[in-house]
């Protein structure tokens, strides 16, 4: 949409990929929701240089009950996007700055 990306030239500028760490970790877009959200930053992302990284979640569904595994087949927690999580397919550019809400393993450190 074209006011999205007056929006992101506005608060980003066009030389997007001339700007430091630094200026660029000063910068934020708030939206209402998270899907408009993930729109803006695959939009961001696009205009940034170098091969894009996909990284996948391995969400699974755990019952006792194995009638629930065969009512949820295994693309079913892939459409959802729990709020404070990342979406199931995460794009990632050298350059992008990602914020760690939490980490699972600690004694892993931070990958």
């Amino acid at each position: 949409m074209v006011v999205e990306e007056n929006l992101i030239e506005a608060v980003c500028s066009e030389n997007l990929n001339e700007m430091e760490v630094e200026q660029l970790s000063k910068r934020v877009i708030l939206a209402q929701t998270n899907k408009k959200i993930l729109e803006m930053n695959r939009s961001v992302i696009a205009k940034l240089q170098d091969e894009p990284h996909t990284f996948y979640s391995a969400y699974l569904i755990i019952s006792v009950d194995q009638n629930d595994l065969q009512d949820y087949p295994p693309e079913f927690p892939h459409d959802l996007t729990p709020s404070g999580m990342p979406p199931h397919a995460l794009m990632l550019k050298k350059g992008v700055i990602v914020m760690l809400l939490r980490n699972l393993n600690p004694k892993q450190g931070l990958l």
